[in-house]
């Protein structure tokens, strides 16, 4: 199991636009590289959220160039995020930023 050595919660607050109210957030935290794999440290997303009213306002973009700008302050290299392989709308999201798949995760459910 990786240690998470930081981590991060950066919300959305425009004054003028939506009074104060949080209308989204993102989530993320940076991980101690397995022994054996460069880099030593990884960004990873675990979370991203807007609210249903304001998506499709560049809300969620502008939360990942926060989170981006706080990773590169941090000097890490690689940023991480896992997405449903049939979630089209998300994977879309991720690849505007350059994101690629890197890794496939396999599952079978089991009788018990």
């Amino acid at each position: 199991m990786p240690i998470i050595t930081e981590s991060l919660i950066s919300t959305l607050k425009q004054e003028k636009k939506w009074e104060n109210e949080i209308v989204g957030y993102i989530v993320g935290k940076i991980e101690k590289g397995k022994v054996s794999i460069v880099p030593k440290k990884i960004g990873k997303i675990t979370d991203i959220f807007v609210l249903p009213e304001y998506r499709n306002k560049r809300i969620g973009e502008m939360l990942v160039f926060e989170l981006m700008k706080w990773f590169r302050k941090r000097k890490i290299e690689y940023v991480e995020i896992g997405v449903h392989s049939k979630n089209k709308l998300a994977l879309n999201f991720w690849k505007k930023f350059g994101f690629e798949e890197y890794m496939k995760i396999m599952r079978r459910k089991l009788e018990i």
